[in-house]
């Protein structure tokens, strides 16, 4: 019984979070920059990553918030630790031309590697490039 109320109450959650982002979205299509970045820190603080990466791209450009990059690369490391190699190459991007954080080729290749093994193309791309040159 236990069991069945547990997993009543993770679909619930789960919905309830997709439902939050599509809000925020929503706040954010209509100019609701607050809105937007409220919803989608409630929604990122409870463990839903889609709502991580927008919250950080909002940071990371100053869109509704100050910018924030290094918050920013803070979002965008949480996504990518969950497997999402889009956000791996964003915080590598970061790295390897010292966006933000000292330059670190070698920190760089490693989570070019994190964004090609998590299938994410662009990665492949630059972790091939950064090996080549030997780091």
């Amino acid at each position: 019984m236990k069991k069945i109320v547990f997993i009543i109450y993770l679909l619930f959650s789960v919905n309830l979070l997709a439902d939050m982002t599509k809000d925020g979205a929503s706040a954010y299509e209509k100019g609701n920059l607050d809105d937007a970045i409220g919803i989608w820190s409630k929604a990122c603080s409870n463990g839903f990553m889609e709502a991580c990466d927008k919250l950080g791209s909002m940071y990371y450009f100053g869109y509704g918030t100050p910018k924030d990059q290094l918050k920013a690369k803070d979002l965008f490391l949480k996504v990518c630790i969950s497997g999402n190699g889009e956000d791996c190459a964003k915080v590598a991007k970061m790295y390897n031309y010292g966006y933000t954080v000292k330059q670190d080729k070698k920190k760089a290749t490693e989570l070019y590697k994190k964004a090609c093994d998590a299938g994410f193309e662009e990665g492949c791309k630059e972790y091939y490039e950064l090996k080549r040159k030997g780091y």
